[in-house]
């Protein structure tokens, strides 16, 4: 650059979360949301800070970084040793986090954590994972005038004391909030933050385009699979939570089959394909006269793929969160074994609430009975699934210039490379 010249300025917008580490329902969000900027801010440049960033690159077309630092790394075999030198890992990897993260949002105008239940504590997190990088995030944006948008996120109220001041601390910062539900506008305000002018808006994974429903009867009804091993507060119990879990969807499974129907089993993140894959070969080894495509299984990597599974089954039973959302987007009756707020929520949001049951109290016979009531109720449900997710569609769009806004009006940055 000459003397006198002024650098090259522009707005630049960042994604951040744990985007492309396997997670279909958080990288439909990052789908959504991207189509969004490129439709609305075409001139805008667009790159993401993601667990991930291999994937979002050659998925999505976007430059990307790597969110952390600590991947981990090998064990010796003592455990003493072992722990000494992860705490001293991880105490590395939270300043080195906190350096590379602050790099990174002080290239942008504007920074967005895309939906997700990225403020949740339903699922197992430490403090010094997503609630350090979110809290990192708020504080840099916060340091170097970057705009931090948290847009459509689930939020619940964590019992940790850390964590909840980690998370609480990083929405005050926001330069806008909006929740996916009333309950997780809630937690936030649980948390300290003044939500008074914060929105619900509906989940970004509307934003999706759905494949039409054929609605003739197809005999296969869909039945999600989680690693399910309790909360972050259940971390104690997590081995005997699993083999329960696994145990009475097993059952289950047995059950469905056993009455002359085929299933589908769905996932909704990598980490689901193993235990997907053992109680497929569990069912089947237990009744040897099956044949092998009563119970199917066909791994995807989006929720587009998903959708394209689930569109023309008879029913879906499921857990994740984007599994429950977009079979019930595709206008498909759906029973949510729930986890935590958020299913009961949206199933009351879909007027469905009495197809919800609780993943800590599985009782087989209930979800035997709730599928036969879904089943039957069936042709009259899809219309009334589909109408509503339609609703929900055009209300995430209205709601959505919010953010553009909000880009709008960010003030443009030095252009810098993208730090790795």
């Amino acid at each position: 650059m000459s003397a006198g010249q002024e650098p090259v300025r522009t707005k630049r917008v960042g994604l951040f979360g744990k985007l492309g580490a396997g997670n279909y329902g958080n990288d439909g969000s990052l789908e959504a949301l991207l189509a969004h900027l490129r439709s609305h801010h075409p001139s805008v440049p667009v790159d993401c800070m993601a667990a991930g960033p291999t994937v979002v690159e050659e998925r999505y077309g976007i430059p990307a970084v790597d969110l952390s630092w600590d991947r981990g790394g090998p064990r010796s075999g003592f455990r003493l040793l072992d722990r000494g030198l992860t705490a001293l890992r991880v105490g590395m990897g939270l300043a080195i986090d906190a350096w590379r993260i602050a790099c990174w949002t002080r290239q942008h105008s504007v920074a967005i954590v895309p939906g997700m239940g990225t403020f949740e504590s339903t699922m197992q997190v430490r403090p010094w994972q997503t609630p350090w990088s979110l809290f990192a995030l708020a504080m840099s944006a916060r340091a170097f005038g970057t705009s931090l948008a948290v847009v459509s996120v689930g939020a619940s109220n964590p019992p940790d004391p850390l964590t909840r001041i980690l998370l609480g601390r990083a929405l005050r910062l926001a330069s806008h909030r909006s929740f996916r539900d009333e309950q997780s506008r809630a937690a936030a305000s649980e948390m300290g933050v003044d939500t008074s002018h914060d929105v619900v808006l509906p989940d970004l994974a509307f934003a999706l385009s759905t494949p039409p429903r054929s609605g003739r009867a197809s005999g296969i009804v869909g039945v999600g699979v989680i690693a399910w091993y309790g909360a972050e507060s259940e971390r104690a119990g997590a081995g005997a939570i699993n083999v329960r879990y696994r145990a009475a969807l097993q059952d289950f499974l047995g059950r469905v089959v056993d009455s002359g129907r085929s299933v589908r089993l769905l996932v909704g993140d990598d980490i689901d394909v193993p235990v997907a894959m053992d109680m497929r070969d569990a069912v089947l080894a237990e009744r040897p006269w099956l044949a092998a495509d009563a119970i199917v299984f066909d791994p995807v990597s989006t929720l587009g793929e998903y959708m394209s599974q689930v569109v023309d089954l008879d029913a879906v039973v499921a857990s994740r969160f984007h599994n429950v959302l977009c079979a019930l987007m595709c206008g498909v009756p759906t029973i949510a074994v729930g986890y935590g707020d958020k299913h009961r929520m949206l199933m009351k949001r879909f007027g469905v609430s009495r197809f919800s049951h609780e993943i800590r109290s599985l009782d087989v016979d209930d979800l035997e009975r709730s599928l036969d009531g879904l089943l039957a109720e069936g042709d009259r449900l899809s219309p009334q699934l589909l109408d509503l997710a339609a609703e929900q569609r055009q209300a995430l769009v209205d709601r959505l210039s919010t953010v553009d806004d909000l880009i709008s009006s960010a003030r443009s940055r030095t252009m810098r490379p993208v730090a790795t």
